[in-house]
C-alpha cells in the first residue's frame, strides 16, 4: 500500500540507533515503498535486525551518501526527508547530491541542523557583548550584583566574544564524558574523541574543534550530542535545557542564537537551583562553581579565577569612579584588593 503521508520518526532508527518499535515499523513500511524492485522488501515487524540496517544503508548509497553509508536514520536528517519526497529509487540512476541537498547547509562550520541554525544573524559588534542594561535586569531577577554576573561570563567564555565567536557562532565546549554517559558508552570504541572519559585542562583544543566533535556526535546521536554541549556566553550545558526554560534541547539550542535568550536562560537556570543563587548572592564561588561548574570544579580553579575577576570588576569601578573616603569598606579593601590597589586609590583621589 502507498504511503499516504510524511513519515516522521521520534528517533534514529539503524545501527547503533534508538529503535523504537514504532520508529522502526514506520521506516521498514518506507523503505519498501522506495528502495528499488530487485531489492528483496523487508519484513515490517518494528525490530531493527541486520536487513533493515542493509537496507538504509543501500538507500544512502543509491542517494549519493556513499561517505556516510551509516546505516542509521536520524529523526531529523536529510535521508528521511529525501524518502518522504521521493517515488521509488532506482539502482541505475543516483540522484545528484545538490539537487537533494544531503548534507545539510551549514554556516561556515557551524554544523547545527536547519531546524536550529540562527537566522538573520546580527554582527558581531552588537551581538558579541552583553549591555550594562542587561546585566541590571538579570541582576535584579536574581538578587545579586551585577559584578557576580559579569565575573561568571569572564570565565565561562573568550572576553571579547563573549557570546559568539569569530565566525558569529554561539560559544561552544563539547563534553565527550557527557556524551558517553547519555548513550551508556555505546560509542567508545568507535569513536572515542567523541564518547569518552572526561577532558583535563588543556586538552579541549580551540572553538572550531568544538564544533567538528559536536559535528560528529550529533551523527551518531542528535539530542545526546546537543545536550553534551555547553552554549553562549553562559556556557549552559545542553541537558540542563528545562531548567533553562525551555521544552526541548532544539528549542535551547535554537535560542542561543540570541544574547537576550541567553542572559535569560542563565536567569532562569539561577533561579532553577536555590543553593546555586544564594551562592551567587553572597559571593560564595566555591559554592556556585561545585554546582554550576561541577565537582571537579577546582580542577580547573574556577571559584578562584570567578573570584579574581570580580574583585577586578569592583576594583575598575572603584578606580574609575573613586568612592568619598567614608564610603570605602575599609574591611573588603584590606582582604580584597593588594597594598598596590588601595596606593592607587589614594593617589586618584583628590
Amino acid at each position: 500500500m502507498a504511503l499516504s503521508k510524511l513519515v516522521s520518526i521520534s528517533g534514529s532508527v539503524g545501527r547503533g540507533g534508538i529503535n523504537r518499535s514504532e520508529d522502526v515499523l514506520a521506516i521498514q513500511n518506507l523503505l519498501n515503498e522506495r528502495l528499488p524492485k530487485s531489492f528483496p522488501p523487508l519484513r515490517v515487524d518494528g525490530r531493527c535486525g541486520q536487513r533493515t540496517v542493509d537496507a538504509i544503508s543501500k538507500a544512502q548509497q543509491i542517494l549519493g551518501d556513499t561517505g556516510h553509508s551509516s546505516g542509521r536514520i536520524e529523526q531529523r536528517s536529510a535521508l528521511l526527508r529525501v524518502l518522504n519526497t521521493q517515488t521509488r529509487l532506482s539502482d541505475s540512476v543516483q540522484v545528484s547530491k545538490a539537487a537533494i541537498q544531503f548534507r545539510i547547509p551549514t554556516l561556515s562550520d557551524f554544523f547545527i541542523p536547519l531546524s536550529v541554525v540562527r537566522r538573520g544573524l546580527p554582527s558581531a559588534s552588537t551581538a558579541a557583548l552583553i549591555s550594562e542594561a542587561q546585566y541590571q535586569r538579570m541582576a535584579k531577577a536574581i538578587g545579586c550584583e551585577t559584578a557576580a554576573i559579569k565575573a561568571v561570563v569572564m570565565i565561562e567564555a573568550s572576553p571579547n566574544q563573549p557570546a559568539f565567536d569569530i565566525l558569529n557562532r554561539p560559544q561552544i565546549l563539547y563534553e565527550r564524558h557527557i556524551f558517553k554517559k547519555m548513550t551508556h558508552s555505546r560509542f567508545d570504541a568507535i569513536a572515542p574523541d567523541i564518547s569518552g572519559t572526561v577532558r583535563g585542562p588543556g586538552e579541549y583544543g580551540g572553538y572550531n574543534k568544538q564544533y567538528e566533535r559536536l559535528n560528529a556526535a550529533m551523527k551518531l546521536d542528535y539530542d545526546a550530542a546537543l545536550k553534551a554541549t555547553s552554549w553562549g556566553a553562559f556556557q549552559i550545558l545542553g541537558e540542563n535545557f528545562r531548567r533553562a526554560g525551555y521544552g526541548s534541547v532544539s528549542d535551547f539550542v535554537r535560542a542561543m542564537g540570541d544574547i537576550n535568550k541567553q542572559a535569560d536562560a542563565f536567569v532562569k537556570f539561577n533561579l532553577s537551583n536555590s543553593k546555586m543563587r544564594r551562592a551567587l548572592i553572597n559571593k560564595d564561588w566555591a559554592t556556585f562553581a561545585s554546582v554550576y561548574n561541577g565537582p571537579t570544579y577546582y580542577r580547573y580553579n574556577y571559584d578562584r579565577r570567578i573570584k579574581a575577576n570580580y574583585e577586578k570588576i569592583i576594583m575598575n569601578t572603584f578606580i574609575q569612579d573613586p568612592p568619598a573616603k567614608n564610603d570605602i569598606d575599609a574591611a573588603f579593601l584590606r582582604t580584597a584588593w593588594s597594598q598596590r590597589t588601595q596606593q592607587e586609590l589614594k593617589q586618584r583621589k583628590p
